[in-house]
């Protein structure tokens, strides 16, 4: 790799073509799913971060390590993450909020 820089300093050869095939990336499904559904989780967590926060200024005396006031919270969150997922494999359109790096968002 040193060499490359050298001699392109030189002018003895040319710089890489960064349209090459050999600098593209491969995304294979796996990872298009696991990024997917790391969104959709941060989506998710993020909802139930709002709703916690309304509830604990809404009810002054509300504690979080009440495993009723975890599930009144989770329930007030209408968040389906696997709705989502199906919606994603059934039609191959990618709705996402970050756009996660990606060109195209159907497939």
């Amino acid at each position: 790799m040193i060499q490359k820089v050298y001699s392109c300093a030189a002018k003895q050869s040319s710089p890489d073509n960064p349209d090459a095939s050999q600098f593209h990336e491969v995304l294979l499904g796996g990872h298009l799913y696991n990024a997917i559904l790391k969104e959709r989780l941060d989506e998710f967590l993020s909802t139930v971060r709002t709703v916690a926060l309304s509830e604990i200024r809404r009810s002054k005396t509300t504690l979080l390590t009440d495993p009723n006031v975890i599930k009144k919270i989770i329930s007030k969150t209408s968040f389906d993450i696997g709705a989502k997922m199906d919606n994603f494999l059934a039609t191959g359109n990618l709705v996402t909020s970050s756009g996660m790096d990606l060109s195209q968002v159907k497939i």
